[in-house]
This record gives structure tokens, C-alpha cells and sequence, in this order.
């Protein structure tokens, strides 16, 4: 049976419970903006980057780089405390254990967000040292849907592409991993996800093993 060399996670919604906490930020960079932001435009815009989410925003509204400094800034200030509190308590069931039995397994394991915050998170997560390489908003020049932060995670986990499993929650992140030739495994609604390879509706239960065997069978 064909085993995965590596996994490869986005984080928020997959790893740690920070979906919320990023709506309501941009909810208040919205605000003021004077434009709707609604939970479903949350779930649209899942995977990307924040430029992308501010140009969805403002929609065809030009923006100088003082105002978009701004709306960064309302968007920051308004995440940031609660990032600063976050815990153990907030990595996502079954993550730990699925981690767990991939490292004992010898998978390489790296994750691939489109959050400038990532580092951040992980390490007050405690999450930070399982990780052999770990790429964010900053690492490459073209973010989800575009293939790069994976391919770059690969790269870094020294795994060639057919032999990464990527988990996400978003339909861009999903594309960019097969767009890529990794395998993706979806989280969340089949509405979001259903073009992955394999659909899971979170990582609590997703055993080693149910990877695996669909890794193997694609």
C-alpha cells in the first residue's frame, strides 16, 4: 500500500477554532467600511489571503495604501487580543491524535496558511515544535488558489507533491492542492469541500489508517 511521505495543514478551521475570531474582525473592518460582511462571505473567502478578503470587501471601491494600511490595522487591533489568549483548549478535536499517529508513522508534517499570524497561533497553541516546516502569509508571493504555499511546504519537508496529503476547509485551498498533484482531504460541508479527494467533516476521528487507505486507493 502506498503510504503518504507528508501531511500538510492549513490551520485555521483545521487545526486550531479561529474561523469566529477572524469573522468578527473583518466584520469590524466592514463596519467600517460602510459594507455587509456576512457568515457566508466568510465561508466564501475561506483560504485566503487578506489582501483578497479586503478587495471582497470593499468590492470595486479603489483604496489608497493609507486606507488599506488602515482597514489592516482595524483588522489587527480587533484579532489580535484574542489570539494572544489562545490555548491548548483551542486546537481542534482530534488534531493531537492525528498528529500523533503521523509522527509515529515517520509522515513529515508541515503546515500551509494563508494567515500572517501563523506562527503566532502555533506557538500559543503549543503546536509549533511538531511541525518540520511551517509557511504563511508571507512565504510566497501567490497565495490559495494558486498552488505555491503547498508546493513550497513540500519542498521544505524535502516530499515530492504526489506524496503530500493536504487537509483543508476551503474550496480555494482544495484547488490549490490538486492544481498542485497532492492529495486533498476536505473538512467541513461537502459544499466548501466536495471536489477534494476525500471529504471528513472535521480531523475527530479521521484515523491514520482511513487516510491512508484513501491516499492508496486514488
Amino acid at each position: 500500500m502506498a503510504t503518504p511521505a507528508a501531511f500538510i495543514f492549513d490551520m485555521d478551521g483545521v487545526l486550531v477554532d479561529t474561523i469566529d475570531l477572524h469573522y468578527r474582525a473583518w466584520k469590524q473592518v466592514a463596519d467600517a467600511a460602510g459594507m455587509p460582511f456576512t457568515p457566508e462571505d466568510m465561508d466564501r473567502m475561506r483560504g485566503h489571503h487578506r489582501r483578497d478578503y479586503l478587495r471582497y470587501i470593499v468590492q470595486e471601491r479603489e483604496l489608497s495604501a493609507d486606507e488599506v494600511r488602515h482597514y489592516f490595522a482595524v483588522k489587527d487591533a480587533a484579532l489580535d487580543d484574542d489570539l494572544n489568549h489562545m490555548s491548548t483548549a483551542d486546537i481542534l478535536p482530534g488534531v493531537v491524535a492525528l498528529l500523533d499517529e503521523a509522527q509515529a508513522a515517520g509522515i513529515r508534517l508541515a503546515v500551509a496558511s494563508s494567515s500572517t499570524k501563523a506562527e503566532m497561533i502555533l506557538r500559543s497553541t503549543g503546536l509549533y515544535e511538531r511541525f518540520g516546516a511551517v509557511a504563511d502569509g508571507y512565504t510566497v508571493a501567490r497565495l490559495k488558489p494558486a498552488p505555491d504555499i503547498f508546493v513550497w511546504a513540500a519542498g521544505a519537508l524535502h516530499t515530492p507533491l504526489e506524496g503530500a496529503v493536504v487537509f483543508e476547509d476551503s474550496a480555494a485551498g482544495v484547488e490549490a492542492a490538486q492544481v498542485g498533484g497532492m492529495f486533498a482531504v476536505g473538512l467541513g460541508s461537502p459544499d466548501l469541500v466536495g471536489a477534494a479527494d476525500l471529504v471528513l467533516p472535521d480531523l475527530s476521528g479521521a484515523t491514520l489508517d482511513v487516510i491512508v487507505q484513501a491516499f492508496a486507493a486514488r
